[in-house]
């Protein structure tokens, strides 16, 4: 083909993707949908939170695919912090966080937000990368942030499909396939002291209120490590800290929730084996809210008034990689309430496809996805004006 002959081809394609763009975008989603569909929608926001306490206490888990401090926890702290107009974001070394869990401190209206940062990545980016072997390379995105170097798969493959294969399952996906076996249990075992350290900074706060914010496979990750924490004796002060912490949580945030199919890794709720006990069929998210509902009745809640717990999870239809969560998930002793917000976090093309990556990735880049967020639902004026002005 001519250097003519291309330009040509080129700048048709270019044109004709430019009008089908213009002509057939759509966000079906915007403005959110909610479920229940009939029931109560409202939840808090971060900010709504604050409104009723002296202190927040946030703890938020990446998902998925390769991710740092750098390009994963400073940008939405940064984000958080410009639309709050936060004086301070500093992250802080000391005892009670290090490797694995980065603390930023922002003030909103002279209160404090205390924002645990969990970037585990790590953990899994050896065993991860022994599939780079079948991957093309790339000079940047999450192929070159898995594999580097080592992507040297030889032969060609289509444009699309070297994005889903090297991409999505080689440097994404393999993470939730590593997570489910045994590898799993020794990510655990690494996360629960710092995360554990993490919640008993809190401990003797009063009017403290902790909201666990988790991303696509951080939900199955998150879950397991604070199950584990709640079921434990407490028999260092560590521990007991950490529960005490625990106890005050007032909401849990997911985006792109994977739960309902990573809980297919689970125990099998229709096994009747001997070996089978009480609670066994149990995932880690319900045997949390049971454990936290029983223990916020106990202690009736000595800093705040007792409140449903709301669990919000943010899913965008088009994201694959996305479930709603039902809504009677949880059992009746849970004391909580799910809310599926349903949103669009980028423009569907035609009806055909909207972009894989945006969808899944995009959540806390999307306005509607952060307004709710920091304000709840429904979204205040006088919040949303704060947001945007």
């Amino acid at each position: 083909m001519t250097l003519k002959k291309f330009s040509v081809r080129l700048l048709v394609m270019i044109v004709g993707i430019s009008m089908l763009t213009a002509l057939g975008c759509s966000k079906p989603y915007i403005p959110p949908k909610f479920e229940p569909k009939k029931g109560d929608q409202t939840f808090d926001g971060l900010l709504t939170l604050l409104d009723r306490h002296e202190k927040l206490h946030v703890v938020w888990i990446h998902g998925m695919c390769p991710h740092s401090k750098s390009d994963w926890a400073d940008p939405r702290v940064e984000k958080l912090a410009q639309l709050i107009e936060s004086d301070t974001v500093e992250a802080t070394d000391s005892e009670s966080t290090g490797e694995f869990v980065y603390r930023y401190e922002l003030s909103y209206q002279s209160k404090p937000i205390i924002l645990d940062m969990l970037v585990w990545s790590k953990l899994i980016e050896a065993r991860r990368s022994t599939i780079c072997f079948d991957s093309r390379k790339a000079d940047e995105g999450p192929v070159r942030d898995a594999c580097g170097d080592k992507a040297d798969y030889p032969y060609d493959r289509a444009y699309a499909n070297n994005a889903l294969k090297s991409g999505l399952l080689n440097a994404c996906l393999a993470d939730a396939i590593i997570y489910a076996g045994d590898q799993g249990r020794s990510i655990r075992n690494v996360l629960r002291p710092k995360v554990e350290a993490a919640l008993a900074t809190s401990a003797n706060d009063k009017n403290v209120a902790v909201v666990l914010v988790s991303e696509s496979l951080g939900s199955k990750v998150m879950f397991d490590v604070v199950q584990d924490i709640m079921q434990s004796s407490a028999k260092i002060l560590r521990e007991a800290g950490a529960q005490k912490t625990l106890s005050r949580t007032r909401q849990l945030v997911m985006f792109a929730n994977q739960i309902p199919m990573l809980d297919l890794a689970g125990p099998d709720p229709s096994s009747t084996t001997k070996a089978r006990t009480a609670g066994s069929s149990e995932t880690s998210l319900q045997a949390f809210m049971r454990m936290l509902g029983r223990q916020q009745i106990r202690i009736k809640t000595e800093d705040a008034p007792l409140k449903r717990v709301k669990v919000v999870a943010f899913s965008d239809p088009n994201d694959v990689f996305s479930y709603r969560l039902p809504i009677n998930y949880f059992p009746a002793d849970a004391n909580a309430d799910v809310v599926n917000v349903l949103v669009s976090n980028d423009s569907v093309i035609l009806g055909a496809i909207e972009n894989p990556l945006t969808a899944h990735q995009g959540y806390i880049d999307t306005d509607d996805v952060i307004d709710r967020f920091l304000c709840g639902n429904p979204v205040s004026e006088a919040c949303e004006s704060m947001l945007h002005h």
